[in-house]
């Protein structure tokens, strides 16, 4: 990486972390709830899924190590999500 990229990638990752603890928190409260309610189910797939390519994609084209680790975090918490939707999804 371009020693003077690594500040952007920093940043870039802080952002991306910020939006994993609103990934949890809605995690969170899915699981408190035990139901998909007030949602999309469509838009939490359709954004799960892009995160997961976006992680893939900085995997493969970039160096950017932070974000890359963010993004991690990210995809974890939303496959976690997506598990949760569906097993809520199909109970109710």
């Amino acid at each position: 990486m371009i020693e003077g990229l690594k500040v952007y990638d920093q940043i870039n990752s802080v952002f991306i972390f910020v939006a994993s603890v609103f990934y949890a928190l809605n995690l969170i409260t899915l699981i408190k709830d035990k139901d998909v309610k007030g949602i999309s189910k469509l838009s939490i797939i359709f954004f799960s899924v892009w995160n997961l390519w976006t992680l893939f994609f900085f995997v493969q084209t970039s160096e950017f190590w932070w974000t890359i680790a963010a993004y991690v975090i990210v995809a974890i918490l939303n496959v976690i999500y997506l598990f949760f939707m569906f097993k809520y999804l199909r109970k109710n």
